[in-house]
């Protein structure tokens, strides 16, 4: 294996350790040291490797402390700051946006901005594409709740209460990238704009939703991010236009190599960019020199040098999706190309030769399905099939749409305006792709780790015991004056034998992890009631699991233009726990911090029956969830008062709305669906956002309660004190994030505080789990701090 191979894997395994024990670095760092010095003069390849995981150990660490160190990481939950920042993207109101922060220069670098949806009150219309001077409060990201850091950019985000524009200027690379965005805009229109913007110049524009889910559901969500593949395609078509100015072929290739890297310094050096740019160097450097190009080394090469200078990337998702397909499609190219120079009849037949690029795709999909099932609990076929069509197709546009924007720029409309004009037949071919791709059977397949962790092991004990393997006696036996015994080992009956022996091993190793290694987490009931509340920011989503392992889901979290809690959270949440069906999905209400959600869980999962308010609602949102109630055939029913029904020994009532309730047409939040949970002696109310009007008529019957969930985020419109008392909860929930509504209310925690319930908050305590076997309640929290009590005595 080449050195730098060895250099490369050593560096990433430590720099991960050091990341992960950067209180151990300086004390693991010299044992691996000391341990490549004892063995460089046995044997020099696990010395290299120990040498680099030494180097690796102690860049990670001193990463880590930076991170720990800087301010983003060090501002406290409700910090109030004032700030200069410059936009990254072109932000828009009530969206959190990415912004740079340039004062205090001690905290230099990206932040997450939300913007007030109002207009500032001090500065009038203020303008969004400049520097702006915010004044806010720091909400802390509480979703982490793991011991590895996490960059600093997500550690929280600000919410502006007042901002006004600055005259001071943007950075050259913020007036290029915003420029280049709204020259896209202007281009290519309102709808086209954002997906040309999202294919060449930033990842984070305000793509609609469903397009985003589209190209997910199509496994084409990486062309949606700035990548490699972009920048390899934009290297390979500068680098042909330059040489059809004839421009000499070693010229071409360092200007190209000159311009990507520019390209690259513009988008901000994202990790899968910096990848690819440092590969194209090398590439080009190996051909301007006429060196020969060892298999991965270039592959590790790049990977050294994007995790030199970016040594918290190992810990992106799409790094790692980036690097294993770049080598899945290199080492099936290999493997084809091999195979084909043997077969002479190969070359002749046309068809085979066609058959190719589907090879090529499958090895860009099998090697990034680990990563994929590890990250999401999925993997997705369809791109598979998808790729064949949309890589190359994207191979035509993304140079399309550069050349209308470099046309814009020099003054040319009308050429501008021809480019434009063919690269938007080749987005809305695009999009066709992704649609046909998304609607193809099992388009993408839910996996348990464990299946993940029985093949990983099948394929290893192949590669490592098969006959040509690093470990068969081919590879072990001294060859030197021996060829004959050597080739009876490889062709006489050991190999037989041998084969065997790998087969063997390799289903019994893979049955072996299969049946002892459990999920994830188990679907099945445990004869307890479990409630979770997950933390899905300012919204409200529940997944109830009877006793005998029937799930029912109430809300699905908030949707907006960046973020779908059903998608991002109760869907990987729902699949870790090895859900195959949802027996009841209930929509308390219609609005997006509620409803936004379920209809990516209705698509992920099936359901039986729908609950919700039966609303006529002319919102989109709510068009949609009908649609997908539709197409799924799931049952619906408009939830009233005196609503019943039992599953698995735990009884749900509907206590509000009833028909005349709902014939006085009051807003959504009034008309929510207030849901009890009865199991034993425990029970659990849930009300949505039902405000105090709906308090006043249910107060009277409903009866005590053992968990209350609070309504409406803690909203000083709702849980008044003739509710409480009514209820007289031992146990309150607040499902709440980041907000600019002052949620939780003061005076409604203070109201919580008197009745003396134990309140737990969703955006402190990473998602909340309450179990119980109608006797005994046991509340956990990704903090760690649990609580277990007998119903009627309350917490302790």
């Amino acid at each position: 294996m080449p050195a730098v191979v060895l250099a490369a894997l050593g560096f990433v395994a430590g720099d991960i350790a050091g990341l992960s024990f950067s209180g151990l670095a300086w004390v693991l760092a010299p044992v691996l040291a000391a341990g490549a010095m004892a063995l460089w003069v046995w044997r020099r390849d696990p010395a290299i490797l120990l040498a680099a995981a030494a180097t690796g150990v102690i860049w990670g660490g001193a990463s880590a402390l930076r991170a720990a160190s800087d301010c983003r990481t060090r501002w406290r939950e409700g910090t109030r700051l004032s700030l200069i920042v410059e936009p990254l993207d072109l932000p828009e109101r009530g969206v959190a946006s990415s912004f740079q922060v340039s004062s205090p220069a001690a905290c230099r670098g990206p932040i997450q901005v939300l913007l007030p949806a109002r207009r500032d009150t001090r500065g009038g219309q203020s303008r969004l594409d400049a520097a702006l001077a915010v004044t806010g409060v720091w909400h802390r990201d509480t979703r982490g709740a793991s011991p590895v850091p996490e960059r600093p950019e997500r550690a929280g985000r600000l919410t502006v209460t007042h901002f006004r524009s600055l005259a001071t200027p943007l950075s050259p690379r913020a007036r290029l990238r915003l420029g280049a965005e709204r020259r896209l805009v202007a281009l290519f229109g309102t709808r086209r704009g954002p997906l040309a913007a999202a294919l060449t110049v930033t990842a984070s524009v305000d793509l609609p939703l469903e397009l985003r889910q589209r190209f997910a559901r199509a496994g084409l969500a990486h062309l949606l991010s700035i990548s490699g593949f972009h920048v390899g395609i934009l290297a390979g078509a500068l680098v042909l236009l330059l040489r059809a100015a004839r421009v000499a072929p070693d010229r071409s290739l360092v200007a190209g190599t000159l311009l990507v890297a520019g390209y690259v310094w513009m988008l901000g050096f994202p990790a899968p960019a910096a990848r690819s740019a440092a590969f194209v160097a090398l590439w080009c450097w190996a051909r301007v020199r006429q060196r020969p190009l060892v298999p991965h080394a270039v592959l590790a090469s790049t990977a050294l040098v994007v995790v030199a200078l970016d040594p918290m990337c190992v810990l992106d998702v799409g790094a790692w999706l980036s690097f294993s397909g770049v080598w899945g499609c290199g080492a099936a190219a290999s493997w084809w190309s091999r195979n084909a120079a043997r077969a002479a009849a190969l070359q002749e037949r046309r068809w085979l030769r066609a058959v190719q690029p589907v090879f090529i795709s499958l090895g860009a999909v099998l090697a990034t399905a680990p990563v994929s099932i590890l990250a999401f609990g999925t993997m997705a076929p369809a791109a598979l099939v998808a790729n064949i069509a949309a890589v190359p197709l994207s191979a035509l546009v993304i140079p399309a749409i550069a050349l209308a924007l470099v046309l814009a720029s020099l003054g040319l409309a009308g050429l501008a305006s021809g480019a434009a004009a063919a690269a938007g037949l080749g987005l809305d071919l695009l999009e066709w792709v992704t649609r046909l791709a998304g609607d193809l059977p099992l388009a993408t397949i839910a996996f348990e780790r464990r299946a993940l962790a029985a093949a990983t092991l099948a394929a290893i004990a192949w590669v490592v015991l098969r006959p040509d393997g690093p470990g068969s006696p081919t590879r072990s036996l001294p060859t030197r004056g021996k060829p004959g015994a050597l080739a009876v080992i490889r062709e006489g009956p050991i190999a037989g034998i041998t084969r065997r022996l790998a087969l063997s091993v390799a289903v019994a190793g893979a049955a072996a992890v299969w049946w002892t290694v459990p999920p994830a987490a188990s679907g099945n009931g445990d004869g307890r009631l479990a409630l979770h509340f997950l933390a899905v920011g300012q919204g409200d989503a529940a997944a109830i699991r009877t006793p005998a392992g029937r799930w029912v889901v109430i809300d699905g979290g908030p949707r907006k233009p960046e973020f779908d809690a059903g998608a991002r959270v109760v869907v990987p949440f729902l699949r870790r726990q090895g859900v195959r069906r949802v027996a009841v999905v209930v929509a308390s209400h219609g609005d997006a911090d509620h409803l936004g959600g379920l209809p990516a869980v209705l698509r992920a999962i099936p359901a039986d029956l729908a609950l919700e308010p039966g609303e006529a609602d002319p919102r989109p949102l709510y068009h949609e969830w009908l649609a997908d109630l539709i197409g799924t055939h799931v049952r619906w029913h408009p939830a009233r008062a005196g609503d019943r029904f039992e599953i698995d020994g735990v009884t749900f009532r509907v206590w509000h709305p009833d028909s005349a309730w709902m014939a006085l047409r009051l807003p959504a939040n009034d008309n929510s669906v207030v849901l009890s949970v009865e199991y034993g002696r425990f029970r659990a109310v849930f009300t949505g956002d039902a405000g105090l009007p709906m308090e006043a008529v249910r107060s009277a019957t409903i009866g005590a309660a053992t968990l209350l969930k609070v309504a409406h985020h803690g909203s000083r419109t709702a849980t008044g004190a003739a509710w409480l008392a009514a209820l007289r909860p031992a146990l309150c929930v607040i499902s709440v994030g980041p907000n600019m509504y002052g949620h939780p209310d003061p005076g409604t925690l203070a109201n919580l505080a008197a009745e003396g319930c134990a309140t737990w908050r969703t955006d402190r305590s990473q998602g909340i789990v309450v179990e119980t076997d109608g006797a005994r309640v046991t509340v956990r929290t990704g903090t760690g701090r649990d609580t277990t009590f007998t119903i009627g005595e309350g917490p302790r």
